[in-house]
């Protein structure tokens, strides 16, 4: 759903604990909650946390001084990994959808060839191999995709990227 440029998580924080500019990059118009949130728990800089309640800072995600880059779905397209990772300079991708509805597709195939590195791009300009982490697509207690359904339903076929879920009905 994209990721909120402007939210103050993704500021830089100066060494007086004041906002800077917006760590965002290749940041696209109409960006919706759940990016922004799943981005934040990864990337958040925490400078909202006191004006919420909470110590200063306490609310920071994993990594809060790292850059954030706001892409669409890349699904296994390699042409949109190889812009990311060249041309931006992206570490690593994360995927909050669900990458596949089946058992091994080549989605999934052509996910694992990107994150080992062995995808090249249209001109022939191989992609470098990054960690790809993707949603492991948890439905809880209903059917979300086709009739699976449960906390351990898992809807990442890739064999080479981090699956991220929950396990706690």
């Amino acid at each position: 759903s994209g990721v909120d440029g402007n939210h103050d998580d993704f500021d830089e924080v100066n060494a007086a604990g004041a906002a800077g500019a917006t760590r965002v990059y290749h940041a696209v118009a109409g960006a919706g909650g759940h990016g922004t949130h799943v981005a934040s728990i990864a990337a958040g800089s925490g400078l909202g946390s006191a004006a919420n309640g909470f110590p200063a800072f306490s609310l920071r995600g994993q990594a809060p001084r790292a850059a954030v880059g706001d892409y669409g779905g890349f699904g296994g397209n390699v042409q949109s990994f190889h812009d990311a990772i060249v041309t931006d300079h992206t570490d690593v991708t994360n995927h909050s959808y669900v990458q596949s509805m089946t058992v091994y597709d080549a989605t999934a195939a052509s996910i694992d060839l990107i994150v080992r590195g062995d995808a090249v791009d249209a001109a022939s300009d191989p992609v470098p191999a990054r960690p790809q982490v993707w949603a492991a697509g948890n439905n809880g207690t209903g059917a979300q995709y086709g009739n699976e359904e449960g906390y351990y339903a898992v809807f990442t076929s890739s064999k080479n990227s981090i699956s991220v879920g929950s396990l706690d009905a």
